[in-house]
């Protein structure tokens, strides 16, 4: 009996010594790809070989990516050193082990693999245990990214600076707190910033300390004080502001009203929208029929308004008031066959004879010819305040200007006063004289202008735009027009040589 019990035991106990056996794993040595920080110099290095290598690496932190065995078979991993400070993780996203140690030292690391293999010519799943030594240094290294350390250094001084004031004698002294002072100067600033957020906390007992104690009321007046002269600073700055701001605009509309100024010293320069009270539809249709310029449009209506016209109109405007007086040759008149004639009021013609007073109503050739037509009488009479009936019609006008009154302008009148107030623009201009008549000698700078200012934007001629810059400065500043108009005058009569 006790040989059965013995033998039934013995068996036991091989059956519970067999399976231990079978469990136990079979070891290897891991080989590693270990990754140092970014901000290690120099690589990994190993020593020794097989079972006795170590890897020799830096800094805290490591990545590690197995390289004879599959992650995917690992079963078990971490780090054998019983006292070590270290961790070992499976970081799965980017595919490798991290290893996180907090002191420089030697770490035993494994890792549990389930393979396949033959085992007694039968394929089994086996247990590998891999192990690896990985000797760290180093580890208290900081790595401090660029910038950072002149951020410290900013705000250390930053510190100092704020410390010094606190410690001075004009705010708390050299004992100061700095924790319970700091703590009161973020307090105060929170109320200056965010006042409602006072109403948590210790709110009572700031009010306390400001309206009870000498600090606190020499806080309120400072502050009260700095407000006061802030908001007197800013209101004088921004008058000072608002004076800077008109006078800048003064001097912007003097500028432009020079640029004006000049632009407008060429009738050349003058477009149809710089007549008074020309829109842009009205400009449009001047522009279209005149030409691009005014001085287009006074050329053109010069070769249909010709000066024996005009002079006869004027003429039988002043039927009423004036008539023509034969001039006699003794008196410095016309030779005989070429009478010349000169106006005179109505009543201090009443002496002469008939036959040397001829009337207006209807002038003839022979007194429109003989007349000077710089005749002080001709030239100062009032042709605006005269019922007058004009040789010229506005349908013979409009058809010589191929105007189309029905679709450019609302009736016949109205352009009869726009094409009045273009003309009373130009006699208003420099181009003429007091009297109305066209300055020779800017008659000339303006076709020579115009002609520079062709050849210069349309054909590129450099040399041209230049001299359309100095034809526009003459025109200008120019005031002698009138003394070379009469020395022209002299030359060509022959009074002065050339």
């Amino acid at each position: 009996m006790r040989r059965a019990a013995f033998a039934l035991s013995a068996l036991l106990l091989v059956g519970l010594i067999a399976p231990a056996a079978s469990a136990a794993f079979v070891e290897r040595p891991a080989e590693l790809a270990i990754d140092q920080p970014h901000y290690i110099d120099g690589g990994v290095q190993t020593t020794g070989a097989g079972e006795a290598m170590t890897y020799e690496a830096s800094g805290g932190h490591l990545r590690i990516q197995p390289q004879n065995f599959d992650r995917s078979n690992v079963t078990e991993f971490g780090v054998a050193t019983t006292t070590s400070d270290a961790t070992l993780s499976d970081n799965t996203d980017l595919g490798v082990y991290e290893l996180d140690v907090a002191s420089n030292g030697t770490y035993e690391l494994y890792w549990v693999a389930r393979e396949v293999r033959e085992v007694d010519n039968e394929t089994k799943l086996v247990d590998i245990r891999y192990t690896a030594r990985v000797r760290v240094s180093d580890t208290d290294m900081q790595h401090i990214p660029d910038g950072t350390i002149d951020e410290y250094r900013e705000d250390a001084d930053n510190w100092s600076a704020f410390e010094q004031a606190v410690r001075s004698d004009k705010v708390v002294g050299p004992d100061a707190d700095m924790e319970q002072s700091t703590e009161t100067a973020i307090n105060l600033l929170r109320l200056q910033n965010h006042p409602f957020s006072a109403l948590t906390g210790d709110f009572t007992g700031l009010l306390l300390t400001l309206f009870i104690t000498l600090p606190g009321l020499v806080i309120i007046l400072i502050g009260v004080g700095m407000h006061l002269a802030s908001r007197r600073s800013d209101i004088k700055e921004r008058r000072r502001q608002s004076q800077l701001d008109a006078e800048r605009a003064d001097l912007e509309d003097e500028l432009d009203a020079i640029e004006e100024h000049e632009r407008l010293a060429a009738l050349e320069g003058m477009d149809w929208n710089d007549v008074p009270d020309f829109d842009d539809a009205t400009a449009r249709a001047f522009r279209e029929h005149l030409g691009e310029t005014v001085l287009d449009g006074w050329l053109t209506i010069q070769s249909i308004l010709t000066p024996e016209t005009l002079v006869r109109d004027r003429l039988r405007a002043m039927a009423d008031t004036h008539v023509a007086v034969e001039e006699p040759v003794a008196d410095g008149g016309a030779t005989a066959g070429t009478p010349s004639y000169r106006l005179e009021p109505r009543g201090a013609a009443d002496e002469m004879a008939d036959e040397r007073v001829a009337t207006l109503d209807e002038p003839s050739d022979e007194v429109v010819d003989g007349l000077d037509w710089d005749d002080p009488e001709l030239r100062e009479f009032d042709l605006t305040a005269a019922d007058i009936e004009h040789s010229l019609e506005m349908d013979t006008l409009t058809e010589d200007l191929d105007v189309d009154v029905v679709q450019d302008f609302e009736s016949r009148e109205e352009f009869t006063e726009y094409l009045f107030q273009f003309l009373q623009t130009v006699v208003d201009h420099e181009y003429t004289d007091k009297d109305g008549r066209v300055r020779p000698l800017r008659h000339a700078l303006n076709l020579w202008l115009r002609a520079l200012r062709f050849v210069g934007e349309r054909e590129g001629v450099p040399t041209a735009r230049y001299s359309a810059e100095h034809i526009e400065s003459l025109l200008r500043t120019y005031d002698a027009e009138d003394e070379i108009a009469e020395w022209v005058n002299r030359v060509e009569t022959g009074q002065e040589g050339a």
